[in-house]
């Protein structure tokens, strides 16, 4: 358990919204809450775009717990009223839930286990690692992008040869060319301030390495999400994606074992 203001998960939330469908039952309608140690994430995707935002938090546990669109939505309308806000994950009759309770009232998100898991650490890694020497970095402002989108509806962006940043054509009747803010970039690399949220986070049970957020599938084809990190002298819990159904790791292990991991 935290606590934190409710204008900053707010705040992130709002952030990443317009990359998530919000129409039932797409792939990525949905929200993930991650909290590690420091940061709480909210990282939300459409079909091209991936978006992650994060404020400070104390927490003691790592957990990884994916919400339906509309449920983000609601809680977004009930966070409006809320000051400070203590936020856990818990288990009421079986089911894998986000508590999030104010001074005057709380409300419980259920986790949307049916989710496919986003790889979300691994990619923003492999898309956002240092870029070669021959590619120039470049500033824009985002108001500055805001200026092509009446350009037309099929707009194509190619990097610039020469000073510009970006050349931008829609169709055979419009080009223009943006100029950047700043050819200037931060000392360091791309993900240094990055480089703790996005690790993995894996603990080992019986000798094979769980991570959370991950998905697995035990021998009846049954498939299981890995949502909290174990705390000390506490077993490890996973959730069934089919019908929510919260066991002990070692239970499920044991009854339909090995767990194999899923790539989604």
């Amino acid at each position: 358990m935290f606590t934190i203001q409710a204008e900053k998960v707010s705040a992130i939330l709002d952030k990443v919204a317009p990359h998530c469908p919000d129409e039932a039952g797409g792939a990525h309608d949905v929200i993930t809450l991650d909290c590690t140690r420091n940061h709480l994430h909210a990282v939300g995707a459409g079909d091209r775009t991936i978006a992650v935002a994060r404020t400070v938090v104390h927490s003691p546990a790592y957990w990884s717990v994916p919400i339906a669109y509309q449920d983000a939505h609601r809680l977004r309308r009930w966070l409006e009223a809320a000051g400070e806000v203590q936020v856990e994950p818990l288990v009421i009759d079986r089911r894998q839930l986000l508590r999030f309770n104010g001074h005057a009232s709380c409300t419980l998100v259920p986790m949307a286990a049916h989710a496919p898991a986003l790889p979300w650490r691994h990619l923003l890694r492999f898309e956002a690692a240092t870029v070669p020497k021959t590619v120039r970095p470049v500033h824009l402002r985002a108001e500055a992008l805001a200026t092509w989108q009446y350009a037309g509806d099929d707009l194509e962006v190619r990097p610039a040869s020469g000073m510009a940043a970006l050349v931008v054509t829609a169709g055979e009747d419009f080009i223009g060319v943006q100029f950047p803010d700043s050819y200037e970039t931060p000392e360091g690399e791309v993900l240094e301030g990055w480089r703790a949220s996005l690790r993995t986070r894996s603990f080992l049970h019986d000798g094979v390495p769980y991570e959370v957020g991950a998905r697995y599938m035990d021998r009846w084809g049954v498939a299981w999400r890995v949502p909290v990190w174990p705390a000390p002298g506490e077993q490890a819990m996973v959730v069934s994606t089919r019908r929510g159904t919260v066991l002990p790791l070692e239970l499920v292990a044991y009854m339909a074992g090995p767990l194999m991991r899923l790539d989604d």
